[in-house]
């Protein structure tokens, strides 16, 4: 008898181990996580919540605000309307597998979701959420609501936006005025404001950017655009392609500076939008609207998986075309085109292209020596 209260003690105590063991390990992830979660590091508020008003501003410059700041800290943009913006990044972290990963997908998304609206007297009322993603992009996504934490970090970063606008910018859960007055050499408040009703067929350009779609497009499966740039995407900056508000794709280049590019995309109301964030921390933009006749399907729940392509010079621009039907599971996620200098035009794709898509690039440099390759 003697012996098995010997041994419950003993597995109790080993229990009890595991359990304290494992607490630390949660809490040690939630730090690790916190730290490498991708959201800016300026200092902020300590107060919970992420409620801003911003003074003297606009909803489109308040998003190309949100859209730059994403892109600039290394978070993807998901989705830009007037009304939301969504940045995620994957977060490889220790923690962050342990506590939000699974078998279907161990690597989870740390996601902040900003909700923006204009409130009169030329005011535009922020809310920033931060979730931690399990499953990101599948059919069996679980958020999990982690803006208490992060809300430090959102904080840093509406300040900072609210400073570009108006020291009287405030938080709504601290009704104190931003200090810092000090503006953005170049902010897109004085860009020109886009009607989305006007389908005249004729280029867009909202400061840097000429974007030019069909005036309407029969099927919204299949319709193409072309932007063309006042100052070439150099490296060091980003491009990113919006149809519906929905990423579909985005350029970096580390060497040949980009003049143009031309694709297709899937739209169901036909609102596309182009954002380049320059290292300068300047934002160009455009916004365009087609009349869309049949939208677009949604993309397949799987995918052919072909990496197979077509490249080639015609004129000055380079073209390829890809075999891929960009479903949901096994889409080309990735091309990089590359000259005998080794240094790629790299685009990062997802299923808001259009089935077996086309990417026309221009660029100062010659490409007709150009090497491509295709990944999913």
């Amino acid at each position: 008898m003697k012996k098995l209260r010997q041994d419950a003690n003993r597995n109790a105590a080993v229990a009890a181990t595991r359990y304290l063991l494992l607490v630390a390990i949660v809490v040690a992830g939630l730090i690790s996580l916190l730290g490498s979660a991708g959201a800016p590091t300026n200092s902020a508020p300590t107060i919970a919540t992420t409620d801003f008003t911003f003074n003297n501003a606009n909803q489109k410059s308040v998003v190309d605000q949100l859209v730059s700041r994403s892109m600039s800290s290394g978070m993807s943009v998901i989705s830009a309307t007037e009304y939301l913006v969504v940045a995620e990044t994957r977060d490889a972290s220790f923690g962050a597998m342990f506590i939000y990963g699974s078998k279907y997908d161990r690597t989870p998304a740390f996601r902040i979701k900003y909700n923006i609206a204009s409130i009169g007297n030329n005011q535009v009322r922020v809310n920033g959420r931060a979730e931690m993603i399990t499953n990101p992009g599948s059919a069996f996504e679980r958020s999990t609501d982690v803006t208490a934490q992060a809300s430090q970090q959102i904080n840093a970063n509406l300040s900072s936006i609210a400073a570009t606008f108006d020291s009287t910018s405030h938080n709504e859960g601290k009704d104190k005025a931003v200090t810092n007055t000090k503006k953005h050499a170049a902010t897109s408040g004085n860009q020109k404001p886009i009607n989305a009703d006007e389908f005249s067929g004729k280029p867009d350009n909202a400061g840097g950017v000429s974007l030019v779609s069909p005036a309407v497009a029969e099927n919204g499966n299949v319709v193409p655009f072309t932007a063309i740039f006042s100052e070439p995407v150099m490296p060091g900056d980003k491009l990113i392609v919006t149809t519906d508000g929905n990423q579909a794709l985005q350029m970096t280049t580390e060497g040949p500076p980009v003049t143009a590019i031309s694709s297709r995309l899937r739209m169901q109301t036909g609102k596309l939008s182009v954002y380049i964030v320059r290292r300068s921390g300047r934002t160009d933009s455009a916004t365009r609207s087609t009349g869309i006749g049949k939208p677009a399907n949604p993309p397949n729940t799987t995918a052919n998986k072909i990496l197979t392509y077509q490249g080639k010079l015609v004129n000055d621009e380079f073209k390829i075309k890809l075999d891929n039907d960009m479903g949901l599971s096994g889409f080309a996620r990735q091309i990089n085109i590359t000259l005998s200098n080794a240094k790629p035009i790299i685009f990062t794709l997802t299923p808001y292209m259009s089935s077996t898509p086309f990417i026309g690039i221009k660029s100062l440099d010659n490409l007709s020596s150009a090497t491509v390759a295709v990944m999913l």
